[in-house]
């Protein structure tokens, strides 16, 4: 928040080593305390719907949470702990992942729409009109029509199932 700013006391680690055997092998292994992935997704403005447009228009976006800084690009996620890149373990839920930039695909899409639609949005009624800047880009790259939220080309597959029942 605005009354300590980024630079804070910190950990000097979050990172402990444990010595394993891993296919025959030694080895060490990281081990990080859980809050360590959900930081970034818990952080105040990653609720905020907006936050995803920015975050996916930008090249590079740094992330300043209250235990550590993370920077992201179109590439990979780092952060004062892990600089070289955050791993990716199982016990990582989507959400903590970086944001998919490349290449633009339906299923890039359908990621971003996902994490978009558990945002927050100061008025509802925005929802579409806020992720159309997104639209914008992605039409012009996949070669498909938007409409109202849904790719023209196969738009049955994006409707949820069991919401429309006709018939015959």
């Amino acid at each position: 928040n605005g009354s300590v700013g980024c630079f804070f006391d910190r950990q000097t680690s979050w990172i402990c080593q444990i010595r394993g055997v891993s296919d025959g092998k030694d080895t060490l292994f990281d081990c990080v305390p859980k809050f360590y992935h959900s930081s970034l997704r818990e952080a105040p403005l990653a609720s905020r719907g907006w936050t995803i447009q920015e975050r996916f228009l930008s090249r590079r976006t740094l992330h300043f949470t209250d235990r550590e800084i993370f920077w992201e690009c179109d590439e990979k996620i780092a952060s004062e702990t892990f600089p070289k890149q955050v791993p990716l373990w199982n016990q990582a839920t989507e959400e903590d992942l970086p944001l998919p930039k490349c290449p633009l695909t339906h299923g890039v899409w359908f990621s971003l729409i996902e994490k978009y639609s558990r945002c927050k949005l100061t008025f509802a009624r925005d929802r579409l009109v806020a992720i159309s800047g997104l639209a914008r880009i992605f039409h012009a790259r996949i070669d498909d029509d938007y409409v109202a939220g849904l790719w023209k080309r196969d738009l049955e597959s994006q409707l949820p199932r069991g919401a429309i029942e006709l018939d015959e």
